[in-house]
C-alpha cells in the first residue's frame, strides 16, 4: 500500500480502512463505504484504488477470505457456517467458493489440514490470486521466510491469565508488512504523540497484527502502531483512536531475536493454548513493549509481550 500523508483524503481512507475492519461481518457496499469516507461512489473507488493497490470489492473480499482462514484454525469449535457469518460471507456455500479459488481447499479440508500441508497448499497458489500476480521476487522471498519453521531464538513464560479493563488507544497504520519500514510508522506516532503530552511513563507501547503472515503475502501485512491513552484526544494527521475490549487475556513474555517471534505464535496457538482449554476470540494480537520505551526497540532484539483475548472451551 502507498503511503499518502500530504493526501486530503487520507483521514478518509483511515476511516474506510477501520469501517471494514471493524464491521467485516456486515454488508459492506461501495455506497456505504463511500458514505464513510464522505465521497460519491465514484471518486470513493478511485481513491480507494489509489491508496490500496486494488479495488475496494477486492480488497473487502480478501480480507474476507484471510480471516475466515484464520478463524478456521484458530477456532475448532466454530462451524464453517458461523464462521461464514463473521468473516460477512452470506452461507458457508459463498464461503466454500471463494476459499476454493483462493486455496484450492474446501474450508473443511483447510481446517483438517496440518500446518505442513497448509504451508504447501500456500505455496502452490501465492502469488496467483486477488490481484497478488504482480508481487515482487522480494516480496515472495520474504513470504517463504514467513512460511519457513523459525525456533523460538529466545526464551518465553508460562502462560498466564490476566482479567483487563478496555484500554484506549492512538494509532497509526502501517500496511506494508511486520517487517519493512515500520520503524517510520512508530516515528509518526512518535512525532504526533510527544508534543501533545501523551506519553509519560504510564504510557503502553502496543503493537496490533491484523493479518497472519503465513496466509497474508507480506506487502499486503497490516499493522497499527499504538500508544495507550487515559482520554481520547482530538486526532488527525493520520492518527486513528481505538478500543482494545475489556476481557481475559492469555499472556506470554518473550525475550528473544524478532525471528524467533514465529516461534512464539507457533507455541501458542498450537500449544500452551489448547493445553490450558483456551480458544482465542479474535484473530488479532496485542504486542506490549516495555512502557518506558516510547518506540518498540529498532533493533532485532525483542523484549515484549503477547496478548490474546480469550475464552475458556
Amino acid at each position: 500500500m502507498a503511503h499518502h500523508q500530504e493526501s486530503p483524503h487520507f483521514a478518509r481512507m483511515g476511516r474506510v480502512y477501520d469501517f471494514i475492519q471493524d464491521h467485516l461481518a456486515e454488508e459492506l457496499s461501495i455506497g456505504r463505504l463511500a458514505d464513510v469516507a464522505i465521497l460519491s461512489p465514484w471518486h470513493f473507488q478511485r481513491v480507494f484504488q489509489e491508496f490500496s493497490g486494488e479495488s475496494a470489492a477486492a480488497f473487502v473480499r480478501r480480507i474476507r477470505i484471510e480471516r475466515a482462514a484464520n478463524l478456521l484454525m484458530m477456532k475448532k469449535n466454530s462451524t464453517v457456517d458461523a464462521v461464514a457469518a463473521e468473516c460477512g460471507f452470506g452461507s458457508a456455500e459463498l464461503l466454500s467458493r471463494h476459499f476454493q479459488k483462493r486455496f484450492h481447499l474446501s474450508p473443511s479440508q483447510w481446517r483438517a489440514a496440518t500446518p505442513d500441508m497448509r504451508r504447501r497448499t500456500i505455496r502452490q497458489v501465492f502469488p496467483t490470486n486477488d490481484g497478488l500476480e504482480g508481487i515482487s521476487v522480494q516480496d515472495e522471498e520474504r513470504y517463504n521466510r514467513y512460511l519457513e519453521e523459525h525456533p523460538l531464538q529466545g526464551t518465553i513464560s508460562d502462560l498466564r491469565l490476566e482479567r483487563r479493563s478496555q484500554r484506549r488507544v492512538i494509532y497509526t497504520r502501517h500496511f506494508q508488512g511486520y517487517d519493512r519500514g515500520i520503524a517510520a510508522a512508530w516515528e509518526r506516532l512518535r512525532h504526533w504523540a510527544l508534543p501533545r503530552g501523551l506519553v509519560d511513563d504510564q504510557t503502553v507501547t502496543i503493537g496490533m497484527g491484523l493479518d497472519n503472515p503465513w496466509i497474508t503475502a507480506p506487502n499486503r501485512c497490516r499493522f497499527l502502531c499504538c500508544y495507550s491513552v487515559k482520554e481520547f484526544p482530538d486526532v488527525g494527521d493520520g492518527i486513528g483512536t481505538r478500543t482494545i475490549p475489556e476481557g481475559l487475556f492469555a499472556v506470554v513474555d518473550y525475550e528473544g531475536h524478532q525471528d524467533g517471534l514465529s516461534g512464539v505464535y507457533r507455541e501458542l496457538y498450537s500449544v500452551l493454548l489448547p493445553r490450558a482449554q483456551l480458544e482465542a476470540l479474535e484473530d488479532v494480537d496485542y504486542l506490549e513493549y516495555r512502557s518506558e520505551q516510547p518506540t518498540p526497540p529498532t533493533s532485532e532484539e525483542y523484549h515484549c509481550r503477547l496478548a490474546l483475548r480469550v475464552r475458556s472451551l
